[in-house]
């Protein structure tokens, strides 16, 4: 009977040692700083996404201005020439 206590006891504070493990401080950290830096690549990647797309809208909008141009040119000259 006390051979089975002592295995029982033996268990219970391998138990508690690997807890004790999975509360290490520097652990913790660890496990923020990846948490942190899975959080900054997913933000990084929505930016890069919605910088995409504004750059892409400014492209747009510069071609739609430039061809907006020309065609009011060739309005005007064609006025004129009247």
């Amino acid at each position: 009977m006390k051979t089975v206590a002592a295995v029982v006891g033996a268990l219970c504070s391998f138990a508690q040692v690997t807890h004790a493990a999975d509360k290490n401080p520097l652990g913790t950290v660890m496990s923020l700083l990846d948490e942190l830096r899975a959080k900054i690549v997913k933000e990084g990647e929505i930016e890069v996404k919605a910088f995409k797309e504004y750059f892409d809208w400014c492209d747009d909008t510069a071609k739609n201005g430039e061809q907006s141009i020309k065609t009011a040119t060739a309005q005007k000259a064609k006025l004129e020439a009247k």
